[in-house]
């Protein structure tokens, strides 16, 4: 996502002009469409090819809930227990072509835990949580230089629990997620976003926990042109 990307726009002109406008690099093209009563009028129309983009950023999380057996905060020394570890974020995906300012696709995203979790006795280590999220993507248009991002995934989370009351061991579990962030552009193809994202974990021994996180980092994007 240099200079922001531009909007070419198809003037009253040669026919050529509007072909060449139509291949701007900046994401959104400015289409020409007939009338109605063949009268040849022009209208704008949006046209986004396809995508390439990838994501890093960083974030942290609140627990709602605080389940007992693991983490309560009403025990003195476990106040902080209520946030989870800040974590680190990479997504990849494509968004597909298509006109309208309404833009979808398709991405996985892998994260882990940047700080240890938990207690002496049932806790994971720094990057000892790895997280794969395949999600579905939506992007909203409002100019050049912003865009509203939001995915939905299902993240499958791998678990490496260590401590004094049980035996190390892997866990699984997984969840569902929703986030909705801004993207800025301030240079073709790289950007600045932020976000919100709320997620349901289901854990074993029939645990819920819903979670709420914010998170910040860089969007990098290539248009792929016909």
């Amino acid at each position: 996502m240099g200079l922001a990307p531009t909007i070419a726009r198809a003037q009253d002109g040669p026919p050529e002009e509007h072909e060449e406008a139509g291949r701007s690099r900046g994401g959104r093209a400015w289409g020409e469409e007939g009338g109605e009563g063949g009268e040849g009028a022009q209208r704008p129309a949006y046209h986004h090819y396809g995508q390439a983009f990838a994501s890093l950023g960083v974030g942290g999380t609140v627990r709602i809930l605080a389940h007992a057996a693991v983490c309560d905060p009403g025990v003195p020394g476990r106040e902080g227990c209520r946030f989870s570890p800040p974590y680190l974020q990479l997504r990849g995906g494509w968004f597909f072509e298509g006109d309208g300012d309404l833009q979808h696709g398709a991405g996985l995203g892998i994260g882990t835990n940047l700080t240890p979790d938990g207690t002496a006795g049932l806790g994971i280590d720094a990057f000892g949580q790895w997280v794969l999220t395949p999600s579905y993507f939506l992007r909203y248009w409002f100019d050049q230089w912003f865009q509203l991002m939001g995915h939905f995934g299902v993240p499958l989370a791998l678990s490496a629990v260590t401590g004094t009351s049980r035996q190390a061991s892997t866990d699984f579990n997984w969840g569902l997620e929703l986030q909705v962030g801004l993207v800025f552009k301030f240079l073709t193809g790289l950007g600045a976003y932020a976000a919100v994202n709320g997620a349901m974990f289901f854990a074993g021994d029939s645990m819920v926990w819903p979670t709420v996180s914010g998170e910040i980092g860089l969007m990098f994007e290539y248009e792929v042109l016909p």
